[in-house]
């Protein structure tokens, strides 16, 4: 039976396996820490976006009663998702805590309403410094690690596919190209199944880390 596909050498197959591993172990990364909101990071965020002078220290203490009495400090979250929820619904207690307190006790003297509040910009522009201070795992505490485990491997790995192409001997090559499945059309494989497999295993995984979202939040 005639061979359909150009032969590849051992260091090829290594380059292919290596490939394949760092792919799924990019894809394993996503659910390897969680992320958990440890106190000091909320009083230090605090500290350093409200001044006491400026807001009479209204937002720092809705924010850290809020935190206190949600129990945000004891729940660990799976993805950044659903921690991104939580801080959410955060900060959105933090400005009602603010709403109630105006109410009930007036606002301070010399002080206006949007100076003892908590601006809608402040969550969007604080996020990516909450998320990295409360993630917790094996990829937060080995970056360089996980760096060379994905993208590190990846490169070796076509590298070693690509530059045994480089060395072949001059003239005609049998490289089967109309045998080649971008070429001839689609046929049901095992490279065919594992391939559509891996794309709604993929999927489905994604669908799961996003806290089952359709659409990644904007």
């Amino acid at each position: 039976m005639a061979i359909k596909s150009s032969r590849k050498t051992g260091i090829q197959y290594l380059g292919l396996g290596l490939f394949s591993l760092a792919l799924i172990l990019f894809t394993l990364m996503l659910g390897l820490d969680h992320y958990q909101l440890e106190p000091a990071s909320l009083q230090s965020l605090a500290e350093s976006t409200f001044s006491t002078e400026k807001t009479a220290g209204w937002p720092r203490e809705a924010l850290l009663a809020e935190a206190g009495s949600s129990g945000i400090y004891a729940q660990s979250y799976s993805s950044t998702f659903a921690f991104e929820d939580a801080l959410n619904e955060l900060f959105a207690g933090a400005q009602e805590r603010i709403k109630t307190r105006i109410k009930t006790e007036g606002l301070p003297d010399g002080k206006q309403k949007w100076q003892v509040g908590i601006p809608d910009w402040v969550l969007p522009n604080k996020k990516t410094e909450l998320l990295q201070d409360a993630a917790q795992g094996p990829v937060s505490g080995n970056p360089l690690l996980w760096f060379f485990l994905t993208f590190g491997l990846a490169i070796i790995g076509g590298l070693l596919y690509i530059l045994p192409k480089r060395h072949t001997p001059p003239g005609i090559r049998h490289d089967h190209i109309y045998h080649n499945p971008l070429t001839r059309g689609l046929r049901m494989s095992w490279r065919g199944l594992f391939l559509g497999a891996a794309v709604i295993g993929i999927v489905g995984y994604g669908f799961y880390y996003m806290d089952k979202a359709y659409f990644w939040p904007a």
